[in-house]
């Protein structure tokens, strides 16, 4: 992952590859030694239904787990194992599948443009309160699909999350969510993909957006819950992400909020892409073949608590 090549959806900074591996104390060198102890590692796995992961994709991992290898490791198998145990999130490939599209109700993307400190911004625009069950799981797939992309595709440290409430009913979509879904699909995010996280930012007026914070902060880690801010205004938005950068629907100068949404869609849909998802939503495991036994309550805990969910 030497070169990266500047897309529709994402662009890059010069030097964004040593800007993030010196940030992580990682050279070319010492990532290629761990590459191949991670292969190694990962030949070993009997549990594991897949084995010839590439090598971008292995050393993403390695990024998103802070240049740990352990870690990598750890979230990669969680990974695999959430594949074999919640299925739903994994059995849609095609974004542009007309059940995928959520545009009438949630429009979401990252910008192109990486901040300066090569961290990306993820902006989420919720149009409608009406979210129902199946629109919602639908959200959490494109997710998946994102995130399995960006396995590939990006070099970043990390997300800045803007969720837009602005005009909608907060505590009728708060009583729209189905919450075990939602831990389900952080716990997967945060846990499985290894997305770091550096900051939330709410965008609302209404005095009831302290429920929907409130719900976040009962299903995120401590640290995460103490990074989400609200703000009132689009304007006071500019305090933590540059005018410019943003949609122009939100006073930037990149293209709108919708056309980055079908931007995603068209992209996450080629032919290319469809099958390497199809694939990789198959690396899964066959828990008769594990080592260690009850390894599923241990990373799940669904039925307890998910105040163990990883945020650097």
């Amino acid at each position: 992952m030497e070169h990266l090549k500047d897309t529709i959806i994402l662009k890059f900074n010069p030097t964004t590859i040593e800007e993030v591996r010196q940030e992580l104390n990682l050279d070319k060198k010492s990532i290629e030694q761990m590459l191949d102890y991670f292969e190694e590692w990962i030949a070993k796995q009997n549990h594991f239904t897949m084995k010839n992961f590439s090598r971008p994709y292995l050393e993403s991992s390695i990024i998103n787990a802070k240049g740990s290898l352990e870690r990598a490791k750890t979230a990669l198998d969680k990974l695999c194992t959430w594949k074999t145990l919640l299925p739903k999130y994994f059995e849609k490939h095609n974004y542009k599948d007309d059940a995928m599209d959520t545009s009438s109700v949630i429009m979401h993307g990252t910008l192109p443009k990486l901040l300066k400190n090569n961290y990306r911004v993820y902006i989420v625009r919720i149009i409608s309160s009406d979210l129902g069950a199946e629109m919602l799981l639908n959200y959490e797939r494109a997710m998946i699909l994102m995130s399995e992309y960006v396995k590939l595709h990006d070099y970043r440290l990390g997300y800045v999350i803007v969720i837009d409430c602005r005009n909608i009913s907060i505590v009728q979509l708060v009583s729209n969510i189905n919450i075990l879904e939602l831990r389900e699909t952080l716990s997967i995010l945060v846990d499985g993909y290894a997305c770091r996280i550096r900051d939330v930012h709410v965008i609302s007026e209404s005095k009831t957006v302290e429920v929907l914070t409130s719900l976040l902060k009962q299903i995120l880690s401590n640290k995460l819950a103490g990074r989400i801010n609200v703000v009132k205004t689009v304007e006071e938005l500019y305090k933590y992400v540059p005018k410019d950068m943003l949609p122009k629907d939100y006073g930037g100068t990149e293209v709108t909020m919708k056309e980055m949404h079908e931007n995603w869609r068209s992209v996450l849909s080629t032919e290319e892409n469809v099958d390497f998802f199809k694939m990789i939503c198959n690396a899964r495991t066959e828990e008769k073949h594990r080592l260690i036994d009850q390894y599923n309550d241990q990373i799940l805990g669904i039925a307890g608590s998910f105040r163990t969910l990883s945020v650097d």
